[in-house]
């Protein structure tokens, strides 16, 4: 019965604890650049998703600087768990968004850090989602 209950307590806390909310589940690096993402809980409208590819530094949990980070702004009415939705550039800089249902959000470039320029290396690279409460990067929150 212990090996159960801490069995059921680890599965508690990395499903509810530490949930990521959206998941990356594609990515176009050799036209016009673009990726997609399906939400894994509901989420309120106007909350920010950042996306970068920036490297990720464990250690002051944070990003490097240098290159873009997109800002998506959730829709009108939220987004629904289960919800996919593909951000494309359709020229520098500027996106379109298209999902499954509802209102499909925006995404804009982050000006923190001025205007870098959104462009996946073409034979690929990391790209990570997060929240934060900032659009610096760089600075851990």
């Amino acid at each position: 019965m212990k090996k159960n209950t801490l069995t059921f307590i680890a599965l508690f806390i990395a499903a509810f604890c530490f949930s990521q909310k959206v998941v990356l589940v594609g990515m176009n690096h050799l036209s016009s650049d673009g990726f997609s993402f399906v939400a894994t809980e509901n989420i309120p409208e106007g909350e920010f998703i950042y996306f970068t590819d920036n490297e990720y530094n464990s250690g002051g949990n944070s990003f490097t600087t240098g290159e873009a980070v997109v800002k998506y702004s959730v829709g009108l009415g939220g987004l629904s768990k289960g919800v996919v939705v593909f951000v494309n550039e359709t020229s520098a800089n500027l996106f379109a968004t298209s999902c499954s249902s509802g209102a499909c959000g925006s995404a804009i470039i982050s000006t923190a850090f001025g205007n870098s320029s959104f462009a996946l290396a073409t034979n690929g690279e990391g790209l990570y989602a997060y929240s934060d409460t900032d659009e610096d990067v760089a600075n851990g929150d």
